[in-house]
């Protein structure tokens, strides 16, 4: 008798979520394996290598000039603060998702505040012990960039990086600067919803420009207001029917609320 192939089996069908989960568990082990075999290499390779500063001394115990010319060894400075932790250490996996989640370059079609985004939220699936998130997010951040933004963080003067705030400050004014933003906040002032446009992508569209933008001169108020007013006729007279009343009525997080369960319909 021929036996049916995994899945075709009427009786017991195969469930999508079940194979999704058991394939990403598949994934994840064999990922910590390798990574697990990379860190013993890497081990391997620190305990061969020679102490001091890697230049060989003369025979007298001096070194010369050349030897310090031949020496390709460069002492870095770091632009970060100390860690006060022993045994601190980054992980292979933290590269791997960082990786696959894309390095900023720092190109001009790039979205600098979308790589925040999506870094601190990798940040967030880890936690070491006696290492807090902002010492994390501040060590694992230069492994984020490449190109020209690690040039750029390269030539960042020393000491200078102490908090993930300022991290983040000197990052933005770099790789979204001041007329970026006031371009922004221009497309937001002169929003508009098209004729034709469902109230869903108009919000969505809408939403997109304030994430790009500095949330400081948007409360929800003004953002409330302005999506409001910037909606044609038909979707108006949706929003105040879902609201029960004019929408402007209600406080700014009550409306807020019901412009988000609108766009969900």
């Amino acid at each position: 008798m021929r036996r049916s192939k995994r899945g075709e089996d009427p009786e017991y069908p195969l469930d999508p979520e079940v194979e999704r989960s058991f394939n990403l568990k598949k994934q994840l082990r064999h990922l910590l394996a390798r990574n697990e075999y990379l860190e013993e290499q890497l081990e391997k390779m620190a305990r061969n290598l020679p102490a001091g500063d890697g230049i060989p001394p003369a025979a007298d115990g001096r070194r010369t000039c050349r030897d310090y010319m031949l020496n390709d060894h460069v002492e870095l400075e770091t632009t970060l603060p100390d860690i006060e932790v022993d045994n601190f250490e980054l992980k292979l996996v933290m590269f791997s998702m960082i990786n696959n989640a894309g390095q900023f370059s720092g190109a001009v079609t790039e979205d600098a505040r979308e790589h925040l985004k999506t870094f601190q939220e990798i940040c967030c699936s880890f936690r070491l012990p006696g290492v807090s998130l902002e010492i994390l997010r501040l060590r694992l951040f230069p492994h984020s960039l490449r190109d020209r933004a690690k040039t750029w963080w390269n030539k960042l003067t020393s000491g200078s990086i102490m908090t993930w705030a300022d991290l983040s400050r000197e990052f933005l004014s770099r790789f979204n600067p001041s007329h970026l933003s006031e371009r922004l906040r221009n497309e937001i002032a002169t929003f508009q919803q098209e004729d034709d446009e469902p109230m869903h992508e108009a919000w969505d569209r809408f939403t997109t420009l304030l994430r790009n933008c500095p949330m400081d001169g948007f409360p929800v108020w003004n953002q409330v207001t302005k999506f409001y007013n910037a909606a044609n006729l038909q979707t108006r007279i949706r929003i105040d029917a879902a609201a029960n009343g004019l929408l402007l009525d209600k406080d700014p997080d009550e409306a807020m609320q019901v412009l988000k369960n609108l766009a969900k319909n």
